[in-house]
């Protein structure tokens, strides 16, 4: 199963050398503090609207046995801080409705979580994700994270 992980071009040297480690990241209400790798079906996944030129795409093919579909998952989950419970279900109504939240959520059917890391030799492909036209020196980096992560081939920017 294909899948893409959205990262900024900075941390390609980290994940050619440990591959996608599991983290909490920014919003801990989306996986109530449990660290997970996130992923989606879609290449240009809704859940970070403000793509930059930093960023590229990772096709990555993960063990499907620490895989979960991110809403099947969460709507299962229970938590507890403080005496008081947490309920993935409740929470993820919540996110529905929140319309801050809403362009992302959108995509929210597409997203998955990976419990564990995903090491180098399941990334694929890396995509620039530049919406303009692509610079000589972006390639070049990019180049240079293929070759350092097994010659992964890398694909054309990814148009709008």
């Amino acid at each position: 199963m294909k899948l893409y992980h959205l990262t900024r071009e900075a941390h390609l040297d980290n994940i050619s050398e440990h591959g996608l480690l599991p983290t909490v990241g920014e919003n801990v209400a989306t996986t109530f503090g449990i660290p997970v790798v996130w992923l989606s079906a879609n290449k240009r996944p809704g859940w970070n609207l403000s793509y930059h030129a930093d960023h590229v795409i990772l096709t990555v093919e993960p063990s499907r046995k620490r895989l979960a579909h991110w809403r099947t998952w969460f709507v299962s989950l229970e938590a507890e801080q403080n005496g008081t419970i947490y309920r993935g279900r409740e929470a993820l109504a919540s996110l529905d409705k929140d319309e801050r939240c809403r362009a992302s959520m959108q995509d929210s059917h597409a997203y998955y979580v990976y419990f564990g890391v995903i090491p180098p030799s399941r990334i694929k492909r890396v995509d620039n994700v530049q919406w303009c036209a692509e610079d000589q020196e972006t390639e070049t980096l990019l180049r240079k994270h293929q070759e350092a992560l097994g010659g992964f081939t890398h694909s054309e920017t990814i148009g709008a």
